[in-house]
């Protein structure tokens, strides 16, 4: 997130206008876009601050109606989050009630799904807003309300024509995203050490890694270093170096970007953007957060799709290390994928520990407990943890209760064990499971296989 960003998530107009008075950065200021190519009218609109909404509005180079990398406009993002005043003022300034994001969804589906009655109401009566109006998964905004939010819209569900929403592809999406991207940051991501400025203290440390938060280029980035750095040969440098390069070309919803890496010892460090609500373990194991059905099926079809791009590319690429620490949940709700395509022993430790899969055994695949093989299917591995991730999302619980990884690992290995599949997993989701879990590599479906099952699971 930008300077300019910060200060509008925080409320700061004061700070916003004399970042814009700057001479050094007014240039820009107003109209600069943050990682996710929102707007300050975005962050604004999102975070109910309406003074900088007013300034906002009041620019000359305000673009109500853009988009940023989701295709939500500041309004889809205040009708989320049910703010009726912002939403009036975005309305009054000739916002597109009608215009949908990259699911298709529009204002009244985020409204009516966050039971934000006053929003709903206010965008179908007096906005203009499409009651019968159908996302990309054919559903309209009263199919996922409340009872009272339809019985306040029962008038005009009554008279509405059911339409299709007109929405970019998930392939425009991308492409437009990469475009952006590439100019905003060029094609050159390898960065010096002294570019980043890190916190002393850091987020998280592992036996292999560490993991800071920093400051790049005017953004707040997030900072993984391996501890040892004494010893890399060059062929493994050279092959992380070639792994960045070809991640760094990929772009999609659900893959967390590589911005930049330094890729000199011992100050080796792989720059990604800030994740607001961490990994899904942390979401999916604290009692304390509700989890509807609609969400834990939006965090499976995103954990699928960003796996089934991956695969399709050519030649395919792999995660290796498919878990739910390496699951990050954004504060759209969107999730994405990290640590994938890295096989360079720098940031795969477990390529060369002769105890390598003593650890996170649960989602290591039979083939793989039982020793390297060079021709064991890769992507059948990452079949067969995206079949315990799924087992998780649905049962929010460790795979294996009360079992360590090394007594996981020889079961698994020794008597074909999988977790048990509660009865209240719908039964298609459950086949699901068991599809991925199969002994043999071969009979484990592919990930565009599990997304159609996703797709069509009624929950």
């Amino acid at each position: 997130m930008g300077v300019i960003h910060d200060k509008a998530k925080a409320g700061d107009l004061e700070g916003i206008q004399a970042h814009v008075n700057d001479p050094e950065t007014a240039s820009e200021a107003s109209a600069e876009r943050d990682l996710h190519e929102n707007t300050v009218l975005h962050i604004a609109c999102k975070y109910g601050h309406e003074l900088i909404v007013d300034w906002a509005l009041e620019q000359p180079n305000v673009q109500v109606d853009a988009l940023n990398v989701a295709g939500d406009t500041a309004l889809i993002l205040a009708a989320s989050k049910g703010r009726l005043g912002v939403v009036k003022k975005l309305v009054s300034r000739g916002a597109n009630v009608n215009h949908a994001n990259d699911h298709g969804n529009t204002a009244l589906h985020y409204a009516c799904f966050w039971r934000h009655k006053e929003v709903a109401v206010y965008l179908a009566q007096d906005a203009g807003a499409h009651v019968a109006i159908k996302n990309k998964y054919q559903r309209t905004p009263l199919l996922r309300t409340s009872e009272e939010i339809k019985e306040a819209l029962k008038a005009e569900a009554a008279v509405a024509r059911t339409v299709q929403s007109n929405a970019r592809t998930f392939a425009q999406a991308k492409e437009e995203a990469k475009q952006r991207f590439l100019a905003k940051g060029g094609i050159d991501w390898e960065i010096t050490a002294t570019s980043v400025q890190t916190t002393p203290t850091p987020l998280s440390r592992s036996r292999h890694f560490l993991t800071r938060r920093g400051r790049w280029n005017n953004y707040d980035v997030i900072i993984k270093t391996p501890l040892d750095q004494t010893n890399i040969i060059s062929d493994d440098l050279g092959t992380l170096i070639s792994e960045i390069a070809t991640i760094r070309k990929l772009f999609h919803p659900n893959l967390l970007v590589i911005l930049g890496a330094c890729v000199v010892p011992p100050n080796i460090g792989v720059l990604t953007e800030v994740v607001p609500y961490g990994d899904a373990w942390t979401f999916l194991h604290d009692a304390s957060v509700d989890m509807s059905p609609e969400v834990a099926m939006g965090m499976a079809v995103g954990v699928c799709r960003g796996m089934a791009f991956l695969h399709e590319q050519d030649p395919p690429i792999l995660h290796g290390n498919l878990k739910s620490q390496n699951v990050m949940l954004m504060d759209d709700g969107t999730v994405k994928l990290t640590d994938y395509g890295l096989t360079s022993p720098i940031y795969n430790p477990r390529a060369t520990l002769s105890n390598r899969y003593l650890s996170n055994a649960e989602w290591l695949a039979p083939e793989i407990l039982r020793g390297y093989d060079p021709t064991i299917n890769r992507k059948a591995v990452d079949v067969y943890a995206f079949g315990m991730m799924l087992h998780e999302i649905v049962t929010r619980g460790w795979p294996y209760e009360d079992m360590n990884s090394m007594h996981v690992g020889m079961r698994v290995l020794l008597e074909n064990m999988r977790p048990e599949i509660p009865g209240y997993v719908p039964g298609n989701l459950a086949q699901l499971m068991t599809m991925c879990w199969a002994l043999e590599p071969s009979s484990r479906p592919s990930f565009t296989s599990a997304l159609e099952i996703l797709l069509s699971t009624q929950i």
